[in-house]
């Protein structure tokens, strides 16, 4: 009998609610590290109040944290098929304790400058590694499932640590970055229990080595260029919703509470909607959550108070989620087993991307056509992602059966 199957038959007596316990060990270590992901949330205001840097200087130090994020996708990606999920996973997260360190520390602005670049590299990097992991440990009749649980464990821990990490900013922001940096490598200690056969596939003499095979496939670039629009209507809620607000004469109290409600909402809604994301086809689910986010948004147009907000964002979280969980288990379905970790930074890419058009977007129509330009906007580029979206059923079944 070979290794391999003596490994199959192994974790087929080991597995809980249909996942292997591998898979709840990987669920663990990512609660434990993002819930101390303090450092990405506050970096801005750490650069203005903390180190008294002009916004001008901020901008570009930010902006090189953004370049990082963006290439962080796509060498992860490349990485996670390679070299493994698992290195992948333990070098970047790592690398990402001892750069936070060096950020945190550091006083002269070229340091600063690097660290932020190659913090912005790292942070991330393990992204399409974990997704990939996943992706290769859930049966397929589990993959929609599996996604949930990662995406409702990235919100939880995203509610705690930015909670968490405005009492220790005010106390001491040195602390901000040595707790994150503390709690960076448990993903990487995780990764010692874990199983990874994805090494195998990349090996392989006939697998394509480069990004040529996820560039040139139509399905995930269809679906990648929808999920960019989706993710630059996201963003705004990130980017242009606190100027919004405060042009409604909100304070920043007004826009922390409605972070808190996106968050909690997610932990409170994912659960019970979980049974109906994954009965449907995730394609279906992709399209139905565009929709509502797309409406949800649309509403803020309507919106004067700070109850008006968090009614509204009651509305598209749904959205949030279903999209979220369907998007992953599309790009687990078109991605050929060698390929996964590629696919899943390319996609990666359209969320740094959406991260960067957003506020472009956003000031624009603001400036242009006040509130209602700018959520009449964002309305109407969700509701084109969405017929993107409901086009791609033809090409998603072609790719399917050539995976087949």
């Amino acid at each position: 009998m070979s290794t391999l199957t003596i490994n199959t038959a192994y974790l087929a007596r080991h597995r809980v609610q249909g996942f292997p316990w591998q898979f709840w060990v990987l669920m663990a270590g990512t609660t434990i590290s993002k819930t101390g992901n303090f450092v990405v949330p506050f970096l801005s205001y750490y650069l203005v109040h903390e180190l008294r840097y002009s916004v001008a200087v901020a901008g570009v130090l930010t902006a090189l944290f953004g370049g990082g994020w963006v290439v962080g996708q796509l060498v992860g990606g490349w990485s996670a098929d390679r070299l493994g999920r698992r290195r992948t996973i333990i070098v970047s997260s790592i690398g990402t304790a001892l750069v936070y360190i060096g950020l945190g520390f550091s006083t002269r602005v070229e340091i600063i400058a690097v660290c932020a670049l190659l913090s912005g590299v790292l942070f991330d990097m393990p992204r399409p590694a974990v997704t990939a992991l996943i992706t290769d440990m859930a049966p397929p009749a589990l993959r929609v499932r599996g996604m949930s649980y990662y995406f409702f464990v990235v919100n939880v821990t995203a509610a705690v640590a930015g909670t968490v990490g405005g009492l220790l900013a005010s106390h001491d922001f040195t602390l901000l970055f040595l707790v994150n940096a503390a709690l960076c490598p448990v993903l990487a200690i995780t990764m010692w229990f874990v199983r990874d056969e994805s090494a195998r596939a990349g090996e392989s003499v006939k697998a394509p080595r480069g990004y040529r095979v996820a560039f040139t496939d139509p399905s995930l670039m269809w679906f990648s260029f929808a999920s960019l629009l989706v993710f630059t209507l996201y963003m705004q809620t990130l980017s242009t919703l606190p100027v919004a607000m405060n042009a409604d004469g909100l304070g920043p109290a007004a826009f922390g509470l409605v972070s808190a409600v996106d968050a909690l909402l997610v932990v409170a809604i994912q659960p019970l909607t979980q049974k109906w994301l994954e009965r449907r086809r995730p394609l279906t689910v992709c399209v139905c959550g565009v929709v509502v986010l797309s409406a949800g948004m649309g509403l803020n147009a309507f919106a004067g108070s700070a109850m008006d907000y968090v009614f509204i964002t009651a509305v598209w979280v749904p959205g949030e989620i279903a999209f979220m969980v369907g998007a992953s288990a599309i790009i687990a379905g078109i991605a050929p087993e060698y390929a996964r970790g590629r696919y899943y930074g390319v996609w990666g890419l359209t969320l740094s991307g959406g991260g960067l058009l957003a506020p472009i977007m956003g000031s624009f129509a603001l400036d242009l056509g006040g509130k209602y330009g700018l959520w009449g906007s964002c309305a109407a580029v969700g509701l084109a992602a969405a017929a993107i979206l409901g086009k791609l059923a033809p090409i998603l079944r072609k790719r399917n059966a050539e995976l087949a």
